[in-house]
Formats: structure tokens, sequence, C-alpha cells
């Protein structure tokens, strides 16, 4: 697992939900495998805490993906 900080960047134009997550809110935690077209992105923020978004629909690029709701983007944090 890799240790990421998640950004969300701003909410969809069609939201499922709309109004959810503030833009620019960011979690970090460790990341359990890249994101994925189908799939929910979990993140373990700590014992017992975790984040977990809607369903991917759209990877755009290597580190930015489309939820049913939102638009995240990842990076990875080196361990220090």
């Amino acid at each position: 697992m890799k240790r990421v900080k998640l950004t969300k960047l701003r909410e969809c134009d069609d939201p499922h939900h709309p109004n959810n997550r503030p833009e620019g809110e960011v979690n970090v935690g460790w990341e359990f495998g890249a994101p994925e077209v189908g799939e929910c992105y979990l993140l373990d923020k700590g014992p017992a805490r975790y984040f977990r978004t809607s369903v991917v629909m759209e990877i755009i690029d290597k580190k930015t993906f489309k939820t049913m709701k939102s638009v995240y983007q990842v990076t990875e944090l080196n361990d220090e």
C-alpha cells in the first residue's frame, strides 16, 4: 500500500448527490489500490478510520479520476 493525499478538485457537473464533500477537502492515508473504474476508491486513514469515494466512473489521467459525484487527484507521499 502507498501513502497518498487525496484532494477533491471539484464536484461533477451532474453529480448523483450534489453538495456532498467540500471542494478542496484533503484526506491522507494508505490506498488499498489504484483507482479502478466500477469500484470505490478506499483509503485507510488510521486505526478503524477509512475514507471511501463513490464508484469511479472514469480515469482522467495518472493522478486524476472522476467518481459519480466528484473529481479527485491522488498525490503519492514520501515516507519521512
